[in-house]
């Protein structure tokens, strides 16, 4: 009888560790994100918009400010979704303190160019609607493209960023984004101007093209007109430099065409959509999104190695953890030592036991699996019944799916923190200890100076005495500190 009970404590133990493996070695394996993409050679897939700020507007003047975390957790998963080629932003409002690790992930190269007084000089002619704070844009490229990019210095004295784009055959495509203020005058649209022209006239120059937030909300595109002086100048530019316009729709919610984008054929756009409004995510400008027609390849994908539990030898595994000593290996020890004690331990059996492949990576993040993949889609779905009814009760049901959509990324984001290192001592198994041990970190009975008590009143004074004590009584020099820094200042 005793044995029987023995054989089935042992049996959940294995089961249990077994499940424990899996989770703690691949945590995603059993929730794969969305199937990979085709890497042949394809034209380039860019994704634009004006997001009005990648930080809460109530910090737009701290120089350490925290971003918007909303607006990043949407701007990821966009991108985890349709991994664009190519990301412009406008008016990110970002500052140096804050890296582009924390906006975009590393699988892009971003080029960036934040508000300073070189690129938003006051303007002569208007300098009370200077604004030291806000705009910045940004450009950022895919890694996994077989081309280089790099800055262009253009040394314009405007938010104006322009790359190159080097070819394999050493031809070369130049990208740029402005943001303009509208209150801008006419320094700032020669500048502009100047800057655009230099540009347009590079050697091995196959593609050029333009775009960005240059806030010219009186021109009517399909004449050309404008009632504004400095409208009517930059419409003459661009028709100078040979740059066609290629938005003929509403830009922003107040039904403006104020992003636009310029270049010196249409043909090389292709695919062209202004998305409707909180597709992307909550600003007043809508998202755009195109291809430029230019065949790229994609550099091969990295390959990364994961454990085959479906061809594992799991009868070997377990009889292996059974002939374990558990109790010498984690009794008497301190729980970082015992923790480290036990991956090493379990670690060395899986790779005996547990076969591995090769599976090709996307850069895709460990959150970002089939659940969060599922509810992006359903989000979507949900917002195109929207703008098709315009009812009250779809937009309830896709703003409901919104908040929920962003409640899981961050959950999954705040999850995935400690999986992703197996060296570290992950949340979840202090999450196990704690459940199962039905311990807190504040201790039932408190002792100090001879006293023992379980009453929360006198377990917080114990804490208060204990840490005063710890500290020595005030000075009580009687120095007056005024005519101190008075002598200083005199005698020195």
């Amino acid at each position: 009888y005793v044995t029987q009970i023995l054989t089935i404590l042992v049996s959940k133990w294995l089961s249990y560790l077994n499940f424990i493996i899996i989770f703690i070695v691949d945590p995603g394996i059993a929730n794969p994100g969305p199937t990979s993409v085709n890497h042949k050679s394809k034209d380039l897939s860019v994704f634009y918009q004006n997001v009005q700020g990648l930080i809460p507007f109530g910090n737009l003047s701290d120089p350490n400010p925290y971003l918007d975390t909303n607006k990043i957790c949407e701007l990821h998963a966009y991108i985890f979704k349709h991994n664009p080629d190519i990301i412009i932003l406008n008016e990110t409002w970002l500052k140096p303190s804050i890296l582009s690790s924390e906006v975009l992930p590393n699988n892009y190269k971003v080029h960036r160019l934040d508000r300073s007084p070189e690129t938003h000089p006051i303007d002569p002619d208007n300098p009370k609607k200077f604004r030291r704070n806000g705009g910045g844009v940004l450009i950022a490229v895919n890694n996994a493209l077989s081309l280089q990019s790099k800055v262009i210095s253009t040394k314009c004295a405007a938010e104006l960023l322009a790359i190159e784009l080097c070819l394999p055959d050493k031809s070369k495509i130049i990208v740029t984004t402005c943001y303009r203020v509208g209150t801008l005058g006419m320094v700032n649209c020669n500048e502009i101007m100047q800057t655009l022209s230099k540009l347009s006239r590079k050697k091995l120059l196959r593609k050029f093209l333009v775009i960005g937030d240059f806030n010219l909300k009186g021109v009517n595109w399909d004449s050309g007109c404008s009632f504004n002086s400095i409208e009517n100048e930059f419409v003459n530019g661009f028709a100078d430099l040979g740059l066609l316009q290629c938005i003929n729709v509403a830009t922003h919610n107040k039904g403006n065409t104020l992003d636009i984008l310029l270049t010196k054929s249409k043909q090389y756009i292709q695919n062209l959509k202004v998305l409707d409004t909180e597709r992307f995510c909550i600003s007043d400008h809508f998202a755009i999104t195109f291809d430029i027609t230019q065949k790229v390849t994609r550099k091969p994908r990295v390959k990364r190695i994961c454990y085959n539990y479906k061809h594992a030898s799991w009868d070997d595994l377990n009889r292996e953890l059974s002939d374990i000593d558990w109790d010498t290996l984690l009794d008497y020890h301190e729980p970082d030592v015992a923790w480290n004690n036990f991956k090493q331990t379990v670690f060395e059996k899986i790779d005996a036991y547990v076969p591995k492949f090769r599976i090709k990576s996307e850069h895709q993040p460990q959150w970002f699996d089939s659940e969060c993949y599922a509810k992006c889609k359903e989000k979507e779905k949900l917002h195109k019944i929207f703008k098709t009814k315009k009812t009250l009760a779809s937009e309830l049901k896709f703003k409901t799916a919104r908040r929920e959509f962003k409640a899981l990324i961050k959950t999954k984001m705040r999850a995935s923190l400690d999986t992703e290192d197996r060296n570290s001592l992950t949340r979840k198994f202090w999450s196990h200890i704690k459940t199962t041990t039905k311990s807190t970190r504040i201790p039932e009975a408190v002792s100090c100076g001879g006293l023992i008590s379980s009453e929360p009143t006198e377990k917080a004074n114990m804490f208060n005495d204990h840490f005063r004590n710890q500290f020595s009584e005030p000075s009580s020099y009687e120095i007056d500190i005024i005519k101190c820094n008075m002598e200083l200042t005199v005698l020195f």
